[in-house]
């Protein structure tokens, strides 16, 4: 094993020289054959001299002898040969000083040479003469030095059809010719969604080919479709379109999430239900997430407040906190007009008892509500409870002085007015929201009973939406009775036991 290893590693250092010598030796054979093209230039024999410098620039490429074989050839007034390596030594970075000889020496040749100057739209494109199989003559623009007379240029480009010109050459003139190639195109069908779109091609700030599902015509070849809608995520194609012929493109761009922000919602009453554009959002303090970007439109609502209403600016990606203050509502009354309307614009001294209150105290009948009312006063005989307003209360009279109304409706006795305001009033102070006493005569609303005041008992209404509420309570012992309410979804179920 080591005998192998020591023997590779014989045959690659007998190997690295060669390759070296190689380099050099092909280095010194082009050295050698300058400095002979050098001498035999010197002397006359400027053929002999061209094939020495000929060769030595094939073996190695070097800036002067370029030169001088340009400088050969015109010694041996062949001019085409000469423009041709004075214009390819013209075309690298050079010196100013060699740039001016070299722009000199062009200038001498002109006199003795017909030149055709060919541009191309677009430029870049190959230049051939007469024939492709005798070579490229480089690309556009450029300038040829040709033999005088009739010559056919001919310019090809990727993508372009190719064209050519004929044109007659003449000694000492620059002749020009300007060549257009069309380019090689192909449709493409595209659809898809949405149909709304742009689409770009070959680059996303490219002008737009498509706005909708239809046809364009686009050069031939390979080519990449960048795909962008409003609220979509965009869409990159490969696609081959082929010469003079169509290809379908189809493609669905995928839905952004529509930009959203937040909501941080405070108010100073907990539980205060939140609406956004009239939808049921939560409660506060709340924070309300993923709402789209744009205006809405805030309500904050909370039982006996003033609903707040705010119309916000929710910005991408931003949390904004909502700060907001529900004053007391402002008592509102039936029984002073037959119509809702605010207490301390009714035409009539109004108290009214809130259902706040009536939890509060926790007040079972009407009359013991009606004993918070200043002027009010009330007297039991064992069997009914009579009240008295501003000290009169005449036995037997059974309250028909005073109007009791349930909601508007009328509950004294027809027979003689009596008004009930004990156990005899079948109502749960529980589910009542409010108690409207209207102090004075009320006889041109509601007739000869509302003489000393209407008493409007008004019951709670379903809440809006989906709501449940549970509750139960138990009287003193000296009135076995107990009540529950449950109030589910709009809807209000009352049961009692006894």
């Amino acid at each position: 094993m080591a005998a192998r290893e020591a023997l590779a590693a014989a045959l690659l250092c007998a190997l690295l020289p060669c390759a070296g010598a190689r380099a050099d030796s092909v280095a010194d054979e082009a050295d050698f054959r300058f400095h002979r093209g050098v001498s035999l230039y010197a002397r006359g024999h400027t053929e002999e001299a061209l094939s020495e410098f000929l060769a030595s620039n094939r073996l190695v490429r070097n800036r002067n002898v370029i030169q001088n074989v340009a400088r050969c050839f015109e010694r041996l007034r062949m001019y085409n040969e000469a423009w041709r390596w004075y214009s390819e030594l013209l075309a690298e970075p050079l010196p100013g000083g060699e740039r001016r000889d070299l722009a000199a020496a062009l200038e001498r040749l002109q006199p003795s040479l017909a030149l055709l100057r060919v541009f191309s739209d677009p430029p870049g494109a190959t230049v051939y003469v007469d024939r492709e199989d005798l070579g490229a003559r480089g690309q556009t623009p450029v300038t040829l030095a040709l033999p005088p007379g009739a010559a056919t240029a001919i310019v090809e480009a990727p993508g372009h059809k190719p064209a050519d010109a004929r044109v007659q050459l003449r000694i000492g003139k620059i002749s020009l010719l300007q060549l257009t190639l069309p380019r090689i195109q192909g449709d493409i069908e595209v659809e898809g969604s949405p149909r709304s779109f742009e689409l770009r091609m070959d680059g996303p700030d490219a002008p737009v080919q498509l706005a909708a599902s239809g046809r364009a015509r686009v050069p031939a070849g390979r080519h990449v479709l960048y795909v962008s809608a409003p609220g979509h995520a965009a869409q990159q194609l490969a696609v081959e379109v082929p010469a003079e012929a169509s290809t379908r493109v189809s493609f669905k761009l995928l839905a952004l999430p529509s930009p959203s922000g937040t909501l941080i919602v405070r108010a100073n009453v907990d539980g205060a239900l939140i609406r956004v554009d009239g939808k049921e959002m939560g409660f506060t303090p709340g924070v309300i997430d993923n709402l789209p970007a744009g205006s809405h439109q805030i309500e904050v609502l909370a039982d006996g407040r003033e609903p707040a209403a705010e119309r916000l600016e929710v910005e991408p990606n931003v949390r904004r906190p909502v700060d907001v203050k529900l004053r007391y509502a402002v008592p509102r009354v039936v029984a002073a007009e037959k119509s809702l309307t605010r207490a301390q614009d009714a035409p009539a001294s109004v108290t009214v008892i809130t259902g706040e209150e009536i939890r509060g105290f926790g007040y079972t009948t009407l009359s013991e509500a009606l004993r918070s009312v200043r002027g009010f006063y009330t007297s039991s005989d064992r069997d009914y409870d009579s009240t008295g307003v501003r000290g009169f209360s005449t036995p037997g009279t059974y309250n028909n002085r005073i109007l009791v109304l349930s909601d508007g409706h009328v509950t004294n006795d027809v027979s003689v007015g009596q008004g009930a305001v004990g156990r005899d009033f079948d109502a749960d102070l529980s589910g009542v929201e409010r108690i409207e006493v209207v102090r004075g005569p009320g006889s041109v609303l509601y007739g000869s009973a509302a003489f000393f005041a209407v008493v409007n008992v008004v019951h709670r209404a379903p809440a809006d939406g989906r709501h449940a509420e549970l509750g139960a309570g138990r009287p003193p012992a000296s009135l076995p009775a107990s009540t529950a309410n449950v109030q589910l979804i709009s809807t209000c179920a009352l049961a009692r036991a006894r």
